[in-house]
């Protein structure tokens, strides 16, 4: 995969993660 390249997917993706976790305990 093409790491570093776009360094905001990778903090896009851990944010989607967070808000399905909470949206799941909800």
């Amino acid at each position: 995969m093409k790491e570093g390249v776009h360094p905001e997917y990778h903090k896009i993706n851990a944010v989607c993660a967070c808000g399905n976790a909470v949206e799941l305990g909800s």
